[in-house]
């Protein structure tokens, strides 16, 4: 006979998965399971998976008893973890490890994932969970945290909501200090995105900072100008655009204010487009062709209706200028042309002048 006040393995994986709706119920059904019996159990659940894998309710179920396993036992859950042989299944129990450890304490998480979060290519395997924590910190503690992380593999990056009265200048000013100091090849592997929501708040501000020639990964004009957009009006902002873009061309060295013509791609807009090519400086025909070329990197959504826009808005003289002077740059392919062919013959262009448009090395 069996002892009710012993579920077996099988009861006890039951009642944490019917109970996955219901934070009481969940926490109830981990409270029957001894601390010596997380093995067992995830041993099973990954069995009764089979060849086909987990679904969604055995992976919920998973991490609930890694979770607490790692409450009760951090280090019986930690050896569990590192010992296993799959490296997926190692970099994926680690992970949730890894935001558990860093939402009850931040600098033992840290550590955590700075001692088991390397990947064999030198990357890190870094939880999303920390990008939400850093919003939780001081610039001094934020800069402390994201400098833990030194990759030769290039970073992540994601906005931050950050509180109110946060010292932006502070912390943008910390993560450019450290990456100053890096060996050729290294910068920081996560990289939070402050810039952008620092336009939305003190635009003025963000502007000034900028303008000083500083320069932070994910933290730049392109940036500024997306998070600027979303609060100011299409004229403000085209005027700003167009003001930028004319101070960086006049501006010895590279022009660090074109890439901030991604912004129009991104949100395709024809008040917007039509605002701003005439506050250029210069000649439209010069314009049209820098435009054309800077603001059609992108493809697919946005940017394919961004670029139909931009046809449409200019004369059928300026198309027969600036599309073939942007496919002789070598940006010619079978996918451009099937894009762009049908685009031009609505505007009223005859296949002859189409072919000319788009295939100008044959002519």
């Amino acid at each position: 006979m069996k002892d009710a006040t012993n579920p077996s393995t099988g009861q006890l994986l039951k009642a944490l998965g019917d109970a996955r709706y219901s934070e009481l119920k969940t926490k109830e059904a981990l409270d029957q399971i001894k601390t010596e019996e997380f093995p067992r159990l995830i041993d099973e659940l990954v069995r009764q998976a089979g060849f086909t894998g987990l679904d969604y309710r055995a992976e919920r179920t998973l991490n609930d008893l890694i979770a607490s396993w790692f409450e009760r036992d951090p280090d019986g859950a930690l050896g569990w973890a590192t010992a296993l042989e799959n490296a997926k299944d190692r970099e994926k129990l680690l992970g949730e490890i890894f935001r558990i450890a860093l939402k009850k304490d931040l600098g033992r998480g840290v550590a955590l994932v700075q001692q088991y979060g390397r990947k064999e290519d030198g990357g890190w395997e870094i939880p999303p969970e920390i990008f939400r924590l850093l919003g939780h910190l001081s610039p001094e503690e934020m800069v402390r945290t994201v400098g833990a992380f030194v990759s030769s593999n290039g970073a992540s990056s994601s906005e931050v909501e950050t509180p109110n009265g946060f010292d932006f200048r502070s912390a943008l000013d910390g993560l450019r200090q450290i990456e100053n100091g890096f060996r050729k090849g290294e910068s920081l592997a996560i990289m939070p995105a402050l810039m952008t929501r620092w336009a939305k708040l003190d635009p003025k501000s963000a502007w000034e900072w900028l303008q000083q020639g500083k320069e932070v990964p994910f933290n730049g004009v392109e940036e500024f100008f997306k998070g600027y957009r979303s609060v100011a009006s299409t004229d403000e902002f085209v005027s700003f655009l167009a003001e930028a873009t004319d101070a960086g061309v006049k501006a010895p060295g590279e022009d660090r204010f074109r890439p901030a013509w991604q912004t129009l791609a991104e949100e395709p807009s024809p008040e917007a487009l039509s605002a701003f090519l005439p506050k250029l400086a210069g000649e439209r025909s010069q314009n049209l062709r820098d435009f054309f070329g800077t603001a059609s990197t992108g493809s697919g959504g946005d940017y394919d209706r961004f670029k139909e826009i931009l046809l449409q808005q200019m004369s059928p003289e300026e198309r027969m200028d600036v599309l073939p002077n942007y496919f002789k740059r070598g940006r010619s392919s079978e996918h451009s042309r099937k894009f762009y062919t049908p685009i031009l013959r609505q505007l009223g262009h005859s296949e002859e002048e189409i072919q000319r448009m788009l295939s100008p090395t044959s002519h």
